[in-house]
């Protein structure tokens, strides 16, 4: 059974920030890049908001199939095979998700730096892109705790099952650096949004107080000019 290279945590903390680089997939098969069609709600390529949303749906399926692991009977070695390749197959599967939110979110930061100006309709699509990728990794870090928790490293050698337990506790630190991440540019985009509201509600308040108030003299008993068009204020 082969191995993989185990990949311990970064030293730094969320709180201090850390470079987000992508995890090696390994196995993990990968696209090439094309031109694929957008989705105009996320303006998430629609292949990838579909990955996202199966790959979470596939480790969520996982996790049910690693908590009913001890119902297996039979040669040890065999189960032990099989407890390796599916906790291999489920940490593959988060890999594969970070790494399609890191690119997702690296894109969208480079697309806003190079833009002069970015309409509030704009803002709105990117925020909601933003807000997407945290739906997608939010609940991960709680998926990998149960795949810890879960009977299946039991039935792995020691030394193997400490591999996989740090490798999991390795993707969590990421992903918590990752959500950091993503919190922070979404409350960027937010703020620019409350930014272009605020604009707009004062050039509409502009506009109205420049409009020219009716000048009405006060009433005088001792001007005898004819009152043709005023003459209810007297």
């Amino acid at each position: 059974m082969s191995e993989n290279t185990y990949f311990s945590p970064p030293s730094v903390s969320p709180a201090t920030g850390a470079k987000l680089e992508s995890i090696p997939e390994g196995i993990v098969p990968t696209t090439s890049s094309c031109t694929v069609s957008t989705d105009k709600v996320t303006l998430i390529p629609i292949s990838s908001k579909e990955r996202l949303d199966a790959k979470i749906g596939l480790l969520r399926d996982m996790i049910k199939h690693m908590e009913t692991f001890n119902d297996y009977d039979g040669d040890k070695v065999a189960i032990a095979k099989l407890a390796a390749r599916v906790v291999n197959e489920f940490d593959n599967d988060i890999i594969h998700v970070y790494n399609l939110s890191l690119k997702i979110v690296t894109d969208t930061s480079r697309e806003i730096e190079t833009l002069t100006y970015i309409s509030l309709e704009n803002l709105h699509l990117y925020s909601s892109r933003y807000k997407t990728i945290l739906d997608s990794i939010i609940d991960i870090p709680t998926l990998i705790k149960a795949a810890i928790d879960s009977n299946i490293l039991n039935h792995l050698p020691a030394q193997e099952s400490i591999g996989y337990k740090t490798k999991l506790e390795s993707r969590t630190v990421k992903l918590t650096v990752l959500r950091s991440e993503v919190e922070n540019k979404l409350i960027s985009v937010e703020a620019k949004i409350d930014h272009e509201r605020r604009l707009a509600f004062d050039d509409d308040f502009t506009l109205v107080s420049r409009k020219k108030p009716v000048k009405r003299e006060d009433p005088n008993p001792y001007d005898t000019r004819p009152k043709r068009f005023q003459s209810s204020h007297y």
